[in-house]
């Protein structure tokens, strides 16, 4: 999505990836979180639902035929 009714700038966003990517900077040294504008948020709670996940991992396998392996906890 874009143009002049796109939520937000597609640039920020490049941004963000670029900063997480190379910054020496240790607010861009974690992993496992998530970043909008080149600042830490928190997702919604339901990206952290681990039952959740498995249903989409589910749907998604029950669509395509492709069956991911199981992680270990």
């Amino acid at each position: 999505m874009g143009g002049a009714h796109a939520p937000d700038d597609l640039t920020e966003g490049a941004l963000t990836q670029a900063w997480l990517a190379v910054s020496q900077d240790r607010a861009a040294q974690v992993s496992g979180e998530y970043f909008f504008h080149r600042k830490r948020r928190s997702p919604h709670p339901a990206a952290r639902d681990p039952a959740l996940q498995e249903g989409l991992l589910a749907h998604c396998a029950a669509l395509s035929g492709v069956s991911l392996p199981a992680v270990a906890s």
